[in-house]
Parts: C-alpha cells; structure tokens; sequence
C-alpha cells in the first residue's frame, strides 16, 4: 500500500476538521499533516506507525508550532497518547497544552504519554502548562523509547514526581544537535525529569539541553530513581533561574521576577522558592512565608 498524506484543515478545504478522525483513517507509513489552529482534542495513536505533524513538517518553519495547538481541557486527560506503536511514529510542530494525565486508570503524561513505543519522536513542539495527580506532568514515558528534538517542555506539573518528564522503564534519548529546552516544571522530587528503572534494562538517560530551569542541577531537579540519591548525568549551556544557597522570602503580593533575599523583594509562589533555592542538608536554609492566601488559580502549585 502506497503511503498517503492526509489533511486536517477547520475550514473544511482539507480530508478532515478533526486531527482524531485522520489518525483514525491513516494507515502505516501514512502522514497526517495538520494546517493551523486550535484543536480541542484529546488524540489516541494506537498500534499505528504515522507522522502527525503541523506545516512545520513540510516548510521547516518552526513558527507554525505556535500556530498549530493541540488544546487537552475539554475532557481531562492526556493531549496525545502514543501507545503500542511497534514502528516509528513522530510528533512534529505543535504546542501541546492543558492536558491532564490520564489514560484509562493510569494518571501519567498531562501533555504526550507514550506506552510500549519502540520508536518514538518528538520534535519542534512546546510542550506547557500540563498536569497529571501523579508522573510525568509534561511527557510520560512507560517502557518505551523516545527521541527529543528541538523541544521545549515547561511549566508542567506533576503532584507525585516528573513534573517535565517521568521515564518509567524505558529511553529518552536527547538531540546534541537541535537542542531542546526543560525549565521551570515542578513536582515534590525529580521537578523537570526522572528515570526508573530497577533492573537497569534501559541506560540511564543523558541531559543534554539548551536551557534548563538551573545551572548545576542536583537530584531533586534530574532525579535516577534507580540509584536514589544520585542526579542524572547533564550538559546544559544556560539556565532560567539563579539558585541561591540562602533564605528566600515569598508574599502573594511579591513577584517571581523578584530576588527574595529580603522581605522588601519577595517571589510571589512558593513553588518558585523551592525550585530557586539550593539544597544543603547541612546549612540548610529557610523559605519565610508571609500572611495571605497561595492558590491555584493565582499561579500557585502543589506539593
């Protein structure tokens, strides 16, 4: 069968409005190409060996993954799940957002869950402001190997650990190349990224990036669940936040673009102190908290 590429266009000029009914139609080797827009759609890839991409894919113009949103709200579960593909698959071009992770019963990957992929991709895609009540707020991993690519995955969220990315048995393997940004996610441990993997079957994973949310990560950041105590290996050329090795100050009324040294400059999130504070078990330092109310909804994150 000759491979096909198949059109989603909103304004009816394409085979499809919906990116779900193409992936649906698309066989093996097919290409879904989808045109700008907003896509309220929680997509399935399952047992299929595709390429779901923006005009990124076909022009090169990375400006079209901003153009090109796959939008998770309406139905409280994860924007992509890639899942039982045993060939290559790629994702290419979007931003991927507000995805909560859930796939069935399993509360993983708020933006892109991949499950039992041999050969995954991702590549020039913004992967935000996702959630999931347990791992991987931005991308879940699940015995499964991924390649990432001039990627951006930040201010996701994951109460239990891997608010960027959570690897649980299975490979991620980094672009030197077209590197990818992971910065400011958050979790009780392994904020932007870990790995699990008991038995060692897969190698530990290497962070090779542009931007990271600190300089010189420890394991409460890049977190090898496998040796607990030890941070991934890393090569990060520049950081979103200066850590400090002192008290910090925080106040609903402060800001994030603050210092928090003192109480005339306070950061307004508590989540943001933690991520900006070093960690020394002994000096350890005291984030002050001031009288208010610290929510959700004005930005807050929890745990």
């Amino acid at each position: 069968m000759v491979a096909q590429t198949i059109t989603v266009k909103q304004d009816s000029t394409g085979d499809y409005i919906h990116i779900q009914n193409a992936i649906d139609a698309s066989q093996d080797g097919d290409t879904v190409l989808v045109w700008p827009g907003t896509y309220y759609e929680n997509l399935i890839i399952n047992d299929k060996n595709i390429v779901l991409g923006s005009l990124t894919l076909t022009t090169h113009d990375k400006q079209y993954n901003t153009q090109t949103i796959i939008d998770g709200s309406t139905d409280s579960a994860t924007c992509v799940a890639i899942v039982y593909c045993d060939d290559y698959v790629e994702l290419n071009g979007f931003t991927i957002c507000k995805g909560w992770g859930f796939l069935g019963t399993l509360p993983a990957g708020g933006g892109v869950y991949f499950k039992y992929s041999t050969n995954a991709s991702v590549k020039n895609c913004i992967v935000k402001n996702n959630q999931t009540s347990e791992y991987g707020g931005g991308i879940g991993i699940n015995r499964s190997k991924v390649f990432l690519s001039s990627t951006s995955v930040f201010n996701n969220h994951a109460f239990q650990s891997g608010g960027g990315i959570h690897i649980l048995v299975g490979e991620l393997e980094f672009d030197p190349i077209n590197r990818c940004n992971i910065y400011l996610n958050y979790s009780s441990k392994g904020t932007d990224i870990v790995q699990l993997d008991g038995l060692g079957e897969y190698p530990p994973v290497q962070v090779i990036v542009d931007t990271f949310t600190v300089k010189t990560p420890d394991y409460y950041y890049l977190m090898n669940g496998s040796t607990f105590g030890e941070v991934l290996s890393y090569e990060i050329k520049y950081s979103k936040i200066e850590s400090v090795s002192q008290d910090l100050y925080v106040s609903p009324y402060g800001n994030n673009t603050n210092s928090g040294l003192n109480s005339a400059e306070p950061l307004k999130d508590i989540y943001f102190a933690l991520l900006k504070m070093e960690s020394d078990s002994m000096a350890p330092d005291t984030i002050h908290i001031a009288n208010g109310i610290y929510n959700m909804d004005e930005g807050e994150k929890y745990p």
